[in-house]
């Protein structure tokens, strides 16, 4: 180390510390850009429902809550079937069958 100038040392040494600290607020401006666009994107994946999807949920809801068995009329058909007054269509039952068979194929 004899002979060597500090002073010729010095600014470059003061040219690193300045490096250093343009490289660290450069990392704390990166980090904040970031942030701000993790929570642009969060803002941005959002759903939102069609005016036709929010009826359609609606007419679901109304759906489910609508009684739709009627105990009266099941009650009557398993009476007339087990005193054989319920009529059988077996054309219309076979018919029914082929159009089941077509939708499966």
């Amino acid at each position: 180390l004899n002979g060597i100038n500090i002073t010729k040392l010095k600014p470059n040494a003061e040219r690193s510390d300045q490096l250093a600290a343009e490289a660290r607020e450069s990392n704390r401006s990166q980090q904040a850009k970031d942030a701000r666009q993790t929570r642009a994107e969060r803002e941005a994946d959002q759903v939102k429902l069609s005016q036709n999807a929010n009826a359609l949920d609606r007419l679901e809801d109304e759906i489910r809550a609508a009684d739709t068995f009627d105990e009266q009329r099941v009650a009557a058909i398993s009476q007339a079937i087990s005193e054989g007054r319920y009529p059988v269509n077996s054309e219309r039952i076979a018919q029914k069958f082929l159009e089941l068979e077509s939708q499966l194929y």
